[in-house]
């Protein structure tokens, strides 16, 4: 049996392989404006879950000096991995009745807000989101997409970095 979920249930993704993240040979600088962006995208779509573990860890390092602040956020995010991140192969039923992940992710972020209004800790989230945020950027933008998905297509001379002749 399949451990992914097959009916589209709770977040269906996986973390890439660390050591192919942090890999430095395949670090570069972007040749365009249109190439940093071409790299961003794909490599937010290809790393999602590597950069929301950076997030989660920029986020513990914040509050790793309140200590109810760390509690009631780790509260928060065990309780979005149980009901919404855990591989469930069938919907979430409580008492008889099936319950959408639309309602799930509302009520998990109700949650989510009220542990943080409750721990003061929303400038820790503030500073969090852009910490990480500069870091993907900085990875995304540097790092050259997995795969032989060159969005130039053979254009660009692999060996002087400029452009073809046709």
């Amino acid at each position: 049996m399949s451990s992914q979920p097959s009916g589209g249930y709770a977040a269906a993704a996986t973390t890439q392989p660390w050591p192919s993240f942090f890999d430095i040979h395949s670090l570069s600088i972007p040749v365009s404006l249109s190439d940093a962006t071409t790299r961003l995208n794909l490599n937010l779509s290809h790393f999602k879950l590597n950069y929301l573990n950076i997030f989660l860890i920029v986020l513990f390092l914040t509050l790793a000096l309140r200590p109810l602040s760390l509690l009631l956020v780790f509260a928060s995010a065990i309780a979005w991995y149980y009901f919404y991140f855990n591989s469930r192969t069938s919907p979430l039923e409580i008492l008889g009745f099936v319950v959408d992940d639309r309602v799930i992710v509302g009520v998990l972020s109700v949650i989510t807000i009220i542990a943080f209004v409750v721990a003061h800790a929303w400038m820790n989230l503030l500073v969090s989101i852009v910490v990480s945020a500069v870091l993907v950027c900085l990875h995304g933008v540097l790092r050259a997409p997995v795969g032989d998905s060159d969005p130039y297509g053979g254009l660009l001379d692999a060996e002087s970095g400029g452009y073809s002749e046709f």
